[in-house]
């Protein structure tokens, strides 16, 4: 799914998490290269924060794989369980 975001740029989420109860969560998942080869630009970073902002119904989550498992690194502000960008 892609969001416009205000400034003209464009977000594209990697996964749209419907649950049962009305939940909606934007799930953007990141392979083990990101911190080895920083492939997620500060301009992703800031894309994924202003979508965030923009849409404060939604769950956004940031799932990063180190391993063999995905460790989830950021989620949205309005529960206060970021740990980095």
């Amino acid at each position: 799914m892609t969001f416009r975001l205000p400034d003209g740029a464009r977000y594209r989420a990697d996964f749209l998490v419907c649950y049962p109860d009305g939940k909606i969560e934007i799930h953007e998942i990141k392979g083990g290269h990101v911190r080895k080869h920083l492939a997620w630009s500060e301009a992703g970073v800031a894309r994924f924060r202003a979508a965030r902002a923009l849409l404060p119904w939604m769950t956004f989550r940031l799932m990063v794989q180190h391993g063999d498992i995905f460790v989830e690194e950021m989620r949205d502000n309005r529960d206060n369980k970021e740990k980095s960008a």
